[in-house]
């Protein structure tokens, strides 16, 4: 299984490195991947959410944003540092004022009702969605339904497979998973954090790049040739 490639929506850009581990991977299999220049949904035909790609070789599938409950779990272990902060969107859609409130409160901002309600208002995902300041339309790469669709609790259910749903329980059951983290460095300024993630890699950073990607792929074969063997 192959986790925490990015955002499909997101191709050639540092958010999404793991796509160019898993393109450099193809080429050690012998396989055909084209996530450059076109998203995932144009390629293969399926909806945004639909994550699981079956390959034919491994008989594995390929998870292209990554494992939700690995990343929900690395945060929840930090859930009792002061500087951290953990809510739900099942809590945000049952009680929105409440969540505006708490945010609030853990850094150290008092708000009236009036300014609530607003944030509420402006926060909602309909609100989100039209808005060009949060539906990405401005991003080339997104395709299909858009980068925010629905908003409703258990929407996997309309695009899961009773297979995949399977499939998905023995993972979670599992948990035997390896880990290989690319870095993409850091912005210079703290304030430019989502540009800089969402932004390519500068031309001089290429070939330190590129090496390794190689050393990703290189560790990569050897554990699927483990377990193959």
């Amino acid at each position: 299984m192959v986790v925490g490639l990015g955002n499909h929506s997101l191709p050639d850009t540092r958010h999404s490195v793991g796509m160019l581990v898993v393109d450099c991977l193809a080429k050690y299999l012998g396989t055909s991947w084209h996530f450059n220049k076109q998203s995932l949904v144009t390629i293969y035909n399926v909806n945004p959410s639909d994550v699981i790609l079956f390959h034919d070789d491994l008989d594995r599938p390929l998870v292209t944003h990554g494992l939700q409950f690995d990343h929900v779990l690395g945060w929840w272990k930090q859930r009792d540092d002061p500087n951290i902060l953990i809510l739900t969107y099942e809590d945000r859609v049952q009680d929105p004022g409440d969540a505006v409130d708490k945010i609030a409160k853990f850094i150290g901002k008092e708000i009236s009702p009036a300014t609530r309600d607003l944030i509420v208002r402006q926060t909602s995902f309909d609100a989100m969605k039209s808005s060009n300041y949060t539906n990405f339309t401005w991003f080339e790469g997104i395709k299909g339904d858009g980068f925010i669709r629905k908003g409703q609790v258990g929407g996997w259910k309309d695009y899961f497979t009773e297979e995949q749903n399977e499939l998905f329980d023995k993972v979670f059951s599992e948990r035997s998973l390896r880990r290989v983290r690319v870095g993409i460095g850091r912005p210079s300024k703290r304030n430019n954090v989502t540009e800089y993630v969402l932004s390519n890699f500068d031309p001089s950073e290429i070939p330190v790049l590129e090496r390794t990607i190689e050393q990703c792929c290189e560790v990569l074969m050897k554990e699927l040739q483990l377990l193959r063997s």
